[in-house]
């Protein structure tokens, strides 16, 4: 297959965290079709045929409807034509939000 041939199905949430990847993809010649939700792709992947379905996932760790574990293993289970695509997960933001909680958290019990 060539590089122009490959299939990306990008989930983002967010509308912009992802905004890197697609464009990197697009500037390789590649044209990634983007959905918003896991629910989203699950529907798209149940009725791909096999031929038709993405080569290559990218999504965000943690989706507004769901995280990536959550939706691989929906995948994994619902979708039982042949192999999963892999999967690039983009942890950025949750860890963001992860050093915000810790932040908070100590901030809190620093108090009393």
């Amino acid at each position: 297959m060539s590089a122009h041939g490959l299939k990306i199905l990008v989930i983002d949430s967010s509308g912009d965290a992802l905004e890197r990847p697609v464009a990197m993809a697009r500037a390789l010649g590649w044209s990634p079709e983007v959905v918003e939700t896991g629910e989203q792709l699950l529907a798209t992947m149940r009725s791909a045929p096999l031929n038709a379905r993405p080569d290559v996932l990218i999504l965000e760790l943690h989706l507004h409807d769901m995280d990536a574990n959550q939706l691989i293993a929906r995948l994994q289970n619902e979708c039982v034509h042949g192999e999963l695509p892999p999967a690039i997960i983009i942890a950025d933001l949750a860890q963001s939000y992860i050093g915000n909680k810790r932040y908070q958290n100590h901030a809190v019990r620093g108090r009393g």
